[in-house]
């Protein structure tokens, strides 16, 4: 955890990271019944905010203290988290919303699932696998990028609303692929 938190804490202190809720949030997010609400790596805490002014009571995790401090944000419907998802124990059938935007744990895949209540909503959106030169330049592992139609093989069972692959533009204007899925379980 200790390294895992002191990169994230670093990239929290040097990168600026946006403020503005998802788009994919944004959009899908009235899908949900307004209750409990669950921000999968909330960094900054954005979408956690996002959804506590829209009547949602949030749980936002995330391994990064200084992500979490750099949020500003005072909102008593969020109750920020600092811990290692790795260690964190997601309660069962508790939540109405959960959110997982720019990051990934494939092992949370089945806890994230057992987390929604029965039409519980599921808004993922992450990076697909780019080109092996762009892993190497930017340091990353392919284990952090999805490959194409990972999502919907994961969470087959849920309902799927909505299914996109397709480049868009995120931190500091770089170019990804990125794969978006809502889904509600039924």
């Amino acid at each position: 955890m200790k390294a895992d938190q002191s990169k994230w804490d670093a990239r929290y202190q040097s990168t600026q990271y946006p403020t503005l809720p998802s788009t994919i949030l944004t959009e899908f997010y009235r899908l949900a019944a307004a209750g409990n609400a669950l921000d999968i790596a909330t960094g900054n805490g954005r979408n956690a905010f996002f959804l506590a002014q829209n009547k949602f009571k949030v749980d936002a995790v995330d391994i990064s203290k200084v992500g979490i401090n750099n949020s500003a944000i005072e909102e008593s419907s969020i109750n920020f988290i600092h811990q290692d998802l790795d260690h964190f124990n997601i309660p069962q059938n508790h939540y109405d919303i959960v959110i997982n935007i720019n990051f990934l744990d494939r092992n949370l895949f089945p806890k994230i699932k057992q987390s929604l209540k029965k039409d519980g909503l599921l808004i993922f959106q992450t990076k697909l696998k780019p080109a092996d030169s762009v892993i190497k330049r930017n340091r990353s592992t392919a284990s952090h990028f999805l490959s194409p139609n990972e999502l919907l093989d994961a969470f087959h069972d849920l309902h799927i609303i909505y299914y996109s692959e397709h480049k868009t533009k995120l931190i500091n204007d770089v170019s990804f692929q990125i794969a978006s899925l809502v889904a509600d379980k039924h």
